[in-house]
């Protein structure tokens, strides 16, 4: 009788260590093989929506824009964009101080003509004003 209970327990102990050595080499599967390739290791989504008005947009609206932070201008040669309160009105070789509500310091803005593309160009810098004393 001793018999026959050894041989079923050997039957489960055997069954018992398969169970545990596919359960180490799952783990051991997953930690060295990651389920995503991105660099920091997470699943990254790019659906950046925004809720506006009840319904979901790609971008906000240039009249939210104008409301919150103020009137754009890109700046030529950075490529960078700064928003000012007061819309900026300017013609060729003239210069400029205001306050960027992006940046949150004094810019000053210089404008030139340019003929080729027919249009003005416009450089931005931090101003003096901004730096502290």
């Amino acid at each position: 009788m001793f018999g026959i209970c050894i041989g079923k327990l050997e039957i489960i102990m055997k069954n018992h260590y398969r169970f545990i050595l596919f359960f180490i080499l799952g783990w051991m599967m997953f930690s060295i093989i990651s389920c995503t390739n991105s660099p920091s290791g997470a699943i990254e989504y790019n659906t950046t929506s925004y809720y506006i008005n009840g319904k979901f947009v790609d971008e906000i609206p240039d009249s939210i824009i104008i409301r919150r932070w103020g009137y754009r201008l890109k700046d030529n040669m950075s490529g960078e964009e700064h928003t000012y309160r007061e819309p900026i009105v300017m013609y060729h070789n003239d210069r400029l101080v205001s306050f960027c509500t992006v940046h949150r310091h004094w810019e000053k803005i210089s404008c030139f003509y340019n003929a080729p593309t027919d249009n003005y160009i416009y450089m931005i810098s931090k101003h003096r004003k901004s730096f502290k004393r």
